[in-house]
């Protein structure tokens, strides 16, 4: 089995997870800033998993997140996604990447929605 980790970025807007806030971003080096993001979250879920027989793989895609996703995941056989959620009744809405991925991707669609502790 293999896995893509597939990020995206855009020059005015950097992935970040919840519990990250803001992002320390080195404005000349903005592909080095997002691979060090990425390498961090994959190498803490894959440090708490089996990877027995799964094969990591892991790019970055410079566009805008739904429709590269979309287009990464046309031959996929299934696209996950994780959701940042806003908390609140604002947290109940399915924000408008995650909309336009479960409206039109090509593969089954999983939203993860981040669990915070409030503390």
């Amino acid at each position: 089995m293999v896995v893509d980790v597939v990020t995206t970025y855009l020059p005015t807007y950097v992935p970040a997870t919840p519990d990250m806030g803001v992002v320390p971003l080195n404005p000349l080096d903005l592909v080095t800033e997002v691979q060090k993001l990425q390498d961090s979250i994959v190498a803490d879920v894959c440090g708490r998993c089996d990877l027995d027989g799964i094969e990591i793989r892991q790019r970055l895609i410079r566009g805008r997140a739904a429709e590269s996703l979309i287009e990464a995941a046309e031959d996929a056989d299934m696209l996950v996604v994780g959701s940042r959620g806003r908390g609140g009744f604002r947290g109940l809405l399915l924000g408008s990447v995650s909309h336009q991925i479960a409206h039109h991707a090509m593969c089954p669609v999983v939203i993860v929605r981040a669990v915070l502790d409030d503390d």
